[in-house]
């Protein structure tokens, strides 16, 4: 049976989080437990194999957890949602069976959660609205050191719409 490591080591973490919360548990998938998927979990029409990590992370604007598969450097290759950890747990147990014991709890508390959403949105949010690119749901744009999302830029062009017929045109070249 292959030694089981006390710590794991920086690589083995994973991404502090998404756009829509911080990671909460994960889990190196041990090579001697088996994954079952028997047809019930498919992405863009391709029955899901198996990864070798699995993250939980929290979705702080759907209110729910989701469920990463990830492959050895953390990308995602699939994901589901669940209402809460004990939830994400168990159904990634169902592909895994006896997988229960081999999460690592990041210890993330409310607070550093909370945190964690008020620095991505000051560091990746809207500069005009304040929301985190998970909050507005849409792509933003960059210029400079300001971002603006698509429903600012909505907001902005509807605001000005009147005072755009009032302006002097620009000549365009022929």
């Amino acid at each position: 049976m292959p030694q089981r490591r006390s710590r794991p080591n920086a690589s083995d973490r994973p991404f502090e989080g998404s756009a829509t919360g911080p990671s909460l548990h994960y889990v190196l998938v041990p090579r001697e437990i088996p994954f079952v998927n028997r047809g019930r979990f498919w992405s863009n029409g391709r029955q899901v194999r198996r990864a070798p990590r699995l993250v939980i992370t929290q979705d702080r604007i759907q209110k729910r957890v989701d469920l990463w598969f990830c492959g050895n450097r953390w990308k995602v290759l699939h994901a589901t949602s669940a209402r809460s950890v004990g939830a994400a747990k168990r159904e990634a147990e169902r592909f895994y069976p006896g997988l229960a014991p081999h999460w690592i709890d990041l210890g993330v508390t409310e607070v550093a959660s909370r945190r964690y959403m008020e620095r991505l949105r000051r560091e990746e949010g809207c500069s005009f609205c304040h929301r985190a690119p998970g909050e507005h749901g849409v792509s933003q744009i960059l210029a400079g050191t300001s971002r603006i999302c698509a429903d600012c830029v909505a907001e902005f062009y509807e605001e000005l719409a009147p005072h755009r017929s009032a302006a002097p045109r620009r000549r365009t070249r022929a």
